[in-house]
């Protein structure tokens, strides 16, 4: 035979047929080529299965007895006995059996070993099969795809067109109809094929859902559109599902189904209806299914003229569910009298949403809705809503156990229903805090409702509305509601608390919530303002109650005063804001309290309650108290600190002298301890004025200040006028650095003999400068007893210590006090 290459060198030469192309001839006969060495390996691979399986159920058949127990536990065995026999004195029957059961257990470990070998040998067969079985899927589906593509190629070339130019449509056949589409022996197929020029391929396999059958057509847009008519034609039977309204129904199935049968008749179709033609509760209100077999164009004709504007209609009127027993009547006398009058309709109530149905043509429809109406008002209810805005006019309808409201039941035979619970909505703008239903017959209901609008007129005349801090509501109410209980009783008035908007913030009863509010929310005193109507009785008590209700809510006026710092109100709650407190309440302030924060410290806020008068003479106190507590942080040096702090062996400290002198409470902070981060401060405490003082005292008392020719008159006036501070005196000496050594001594014993010396005097070396610089601090006896001591104590030796210093340094020098000159420098 030929060669595969010569066969495919014949196919090249082969001529082409009339549309086809050169390409599309040379991949058939490669597809061809392929589809055969895929069938080739795919028998192959079966007969390979084949072998497969037989070696298998042979490895299956001849598979050894398996043994119990493992290796391990035959070894185990086999060792016990020996030990056993060579342990142990026994017979010689005893010792034979011993020797026949070792060498069972030697049989079994070999029969163990040779089971274990043939398992190996069957897993190695089965995970073949297993591959042999991949490969034949595989193969399948790649020779299913060269099947269908060599089909397309051959369609394209018999039609003389390119196969780009066919296409597909896949078609639903219903199960019963697929045999007759196939024909005998798949006759009809094959010539839908030939006629049509497609391809057809019917899957074998129906939907699961819907039992239907897919058929795949493939071909010219011509042949494609032949095939798919002549498919129609042969499935052209059938049955839909068909919904209709409780109109559409109800036209259908009254006067014994006429209208159903003829249309049944007319268009040649079957119609069953679901749940059948009878009126039950399952099928009221809803739409129902008809299964319609027959031709499509039919069952369309038959859904066109049920969804045609004129067929059907419905009417459903809003009916009140507890008013359906008086339109349905006494055994449905209503309804059967409707029905008597209008025929060619159909009534129905539907009772779970509140609607009477009307279902006929349009125009009987139209005219059975006049009648209806006509009946509801014959038989039914209306109903008026009145809305309440108010809660005094509510008050003013409730009064007396309900005395208005009693009256228009009984005059006008209406029923009253009244709603105030959850959100009743708004009424031009405002809330609307009740409703009252007024239902009764239509010529009653006008006169009715009026009634109870002329008493809500006649309380607008009367109202009175008073404005009012929410802290005074307590004391308004008073305890259990006595206070009001009294007013009302007295004056024979109603005053009504008007309740606020419930989706609005509650407002507060209490001092601290009022200033947590105004601190933190910044909430005005408009937006902590209460309602109080006063109406009914006479003007004369109405007048009386206004007088009394107005002059409770004045002793709650509210004054909020703000500190300048928050450590002042943490002041004036302390100890030391007690005379302050109790002048408070002995100008008439009521009740005061002291804003906090999240943490409970005092943020410097605090809020008076009481009278106009009250909390004037309240804030006067207030502000006395911040003046005489004004604070002024002043910046200094660290070592500063301690030089501030610290008392001669004798005498008061420098602090103790200044806050004598000026009246100034001071604390310094930062004094240069170990790990102490802080910034170096002296804080004053008092009057401005007195804090001013003490600052230039502080500065005179350092060496920083000279004289107090800089300083403003109000601060000289103080330092010149204190005797404590004209009597201290402030020296500083410069002193090269190697002098200071010398001067400190070992462990600083030369020092501690000058302190002992001059007891009144303090002593600071300050050798962190340039130059450095020793402080004589003290009484000016005692510090210039001192100064001179040191000056001595320098100049006893003939050493003269040579310190090159800066031009700072020398601007330094220039601002010290030249009249003790120990030192001579040379500007260079």
């Amino acid at each position: 035979p030929a060669s595969p290459r010569a066969a495919r060198r014949r196919e090249r030469c082969t001529p082409l047929p009339p549309g086809g192309t050169m390409a599309e001839v040379n991949v058939l006969a490669l597809m061809r080529e392929r589809l055969e060495e895929a069938q080739n390996e795919r028998e192959t691979v079966r007969e390979q299965l084949k072998r497969l399986e037989n070696d298998i159920q042979g490895c299956m058949k001849r598979m050894p007895r398996r043994v119990r127990e493992n290796q391990e536990q035959l070894e185990d065995k086999m060792r016990q006995l020996e030990y056993k026999r060579t342990t142990e004195s026994m017979s010689l029957q005893d010792e034979k059996n011993l020797l026949r059961e070792i060498d069972n257990a030697k049989k079994s470990i070999k029969d163990l070993h040779t089971a274990q070998e043939a398992m190996d040998v069957l897993n190695s067969k089965r995970d073949q099969r297993s591959a042999c079985y991949d490969r034949v899927r595989t193969l399948s589906s790649a020779l299913q795809e060269l099947t269908a593509g060599i089909k397309r190629v051959e369609l394209a070339q018999r039609l003389g067109v390119t196969s780009d130019l066919l296409e597909s449509a896949d078609v639903k056949v219903p199960g019963a109809k697929a045999g007759e589409l196939v024909g005998r022996g798949g006759q009809n197929l094959r010539r839908l094929q030939e006629e049509c020029g497609v391809t057809a391929r019917l899957e074998s396999k129906p939907d699961p859902e819907d039992g239907t059958v897919d058929l795949h057509l493939e071909g010219t847009p011509e042949g494609l559109a032949l095939a798919l008519e002549s498919v129609r034609r042969v499935v052209a039977t059938v049955t839909r599902e068909v919904s209709v309204t409780p109109a559409q129904r109800s036209m259908l199935v009254k006067n014994r189904a006429a209208l159903l049968q003829e249309l049944c008749s007319v268009l040649n179709v079957r119609i069953d209806v679901r749940g059948g033609v009878r009126r039950n509760e399952e099928t009221q209100g809803k739409n129902t299914i008809l299964d319609v077999t027959g031709v499509p164009d039919a069952i369309a004709a038959l859904e066109a003229h049920l969804n045609s504007p004129d067929f059907a209609a419905e009417e459903r009127l809003p009916l009140d569910v507890e008013q359906i027993g008086r339109v349905v009547g006494k055994g449905g006398e209503n309804i059967k009298k409707l029905q008597t009058a209008y025929p060619a309709v159909d009534f129905d109530v539907d009772r779970d949403h509140g609607k009477f149905v009307i279902r006929g043509t349009p125009l009987e429809v139209s005219r059975a809705r006049i009648g209806v109406l006509a009946m509801f008002e014959e038989v039914l209810e209306v109903e008026e809503v009145i809305k309440i805005t108010n809660s005094a006019h509510l008050s003013a309808l409730l009064d007396k156990q309900g005395e208005a409201l009693k009256a228009v039941r009984s005059e006008h035979e209406a029923r009253l229903d009244l709603e105030r619970e959850g959100d009743l909505g708004t009424e031009n703008g405002k809330r609307v805090v009740a409703l009252i239903k007024v239902r009764a017959p239509v010529a009653r209901l006008g006169p009715a409702a009026q009634s109870i609008r002329d008493r809500i007129a006649v309380c607008d005349r009367e109202l009175v509305r008073i404005e009012v801090m929410c802290v005074a509501v307590p004391a308004i109410f008073g305890k259990g509601g006595s206070n009001i209980k009294r007013m009302r009783e007295e004056h024979g008035v109603i005053i009504d608390y008007e309740q606020p908007d419930p989706a609005a913030a509650a407002k507060p009863r209490l001092l601290r919530e009022v200033v947590g509010l105004k601190v933190e929310k910044g909430v005005r005193d408009e937006d902590l303002l209460e309602v109080f109507n006063i109406h009914g009785g006479d003007a004369d008590g109405r007048a009386k109650a206004v007088e009394e209700l107005q002059e409770i809510a004045s002793n709650s006026r509210l004054e909020m005063f703000e500190f300048c710092e928050g450590e002042l109100v943490r002041r004036f709650l302390s100890s030391e804001g007690e005379p302050t407190r109790k002048a408070l309440g002995e100008s008439g302030v009521g009740e005061w309290c002291a804003h906090r924060d999240a943490e409970g410290s005092a943020t410097g806020a605090v809020i008076l309650k009481g009278s106009t008068e009250a909390l004037a003479n309240g804030t006067h106190h207030l502000s006395l108290f911040e003046a005489a507590n004004q604070i002024l942080a002043m910046d200094i040096l660290k070592e500063d600190v301690a030089a501030l702090s610290s008392s001669p062996s004798e005498g008061k400290s420098a602090l103790a002298v200044i806050q004598e002198a000026t009246g100034t409470r001071m604390r310094l902070q930062g004094g240069g301890r170990r790990g102490d981060t802080e910034d170096a401060k002296a804080v004053l405490r008092g009057t401005t004025a007195a804090n001013e003082a003490a600052r230039y005292a502080i500065l005179q008392e350092l060496g920083y200040l000279k004289d107090v020719a800089g300083v403003p008159e109000a601060a000289a006036t103080v330092l010149l006028a204190s005797e404590a501070l004209q009597a201290r005196k402030t020296a500083a000496l410069p002193l090269c650095a190697t002098a200071v050594g010398p001067l400190i001594g070992q462990g600083g014993s030369n020092i501690k003999k000058l302190l002992k010396e001059f007891p009144k005097v303090l002593i600071d070396v300050l050798n962190n400068r340039e130059p450095s610089v020793v402080r004589v601090r003290g009484p000016t006896e005692a510090c210039d007893a001192c100064v001179e001591h040191l000056m001595k104590t320098l100049t006893e030796e003939a050493d003269v210590y040579t310190q090159t210093i800066t031009p700072e340094g020398m601007q330094t020098l220039a601002g010290m006090d030249r009249n003790l000159d120990a030192f001579t420098a040379t500007q260079s």
